[in-house]
């Protein structure tokens, strides 16, 4: 397991603290769950926009879109693929340079 060092405001660790002390968990269990959840928001975030980028890149033709309200009928009746991965053409590795 990796360990990182920061640097926090004094007020901060204070809250820090009462909520460690009020709920019986550590600092880290808290720190730990903000990254944790703040890392797969910037993901989702990162994630939207590159989808947009592709969808403007492509001049919006020929790409579906649907109202919000198909998607959630689409969820509802499972129709809806469970993807995590960008559409990207890029690849994700850096080509080696040849010796």
């Amino acid at each position: 397991m990796a360990m990182l060092t920061l640097r926090i405001s004094d007020d901060l660790n204070e809250r820090l603290d009462q909520m460690a002390m009020r709920s019986g968990r550590t600092k880290t269990y808290f720190v730990t769950k903000l990254i944790r959840e703040g890392l797969a928001d910037l993901e989702d975030h990162i994630l939207a926009e590159q989808a947009v980028a592709e969808y403007l890149a492509a001049g919006g033709k020929d790409q579906p879109t649907y109202t919000l309200e198909e998607v959630l009928r689409g969820i509802e009746k499972g129709r809806v693929a469970n993807s995590t991965k960008p559409t990207s053409k890029k690849p994700n590795k850096r080509p080696r340079p040849k010796k």
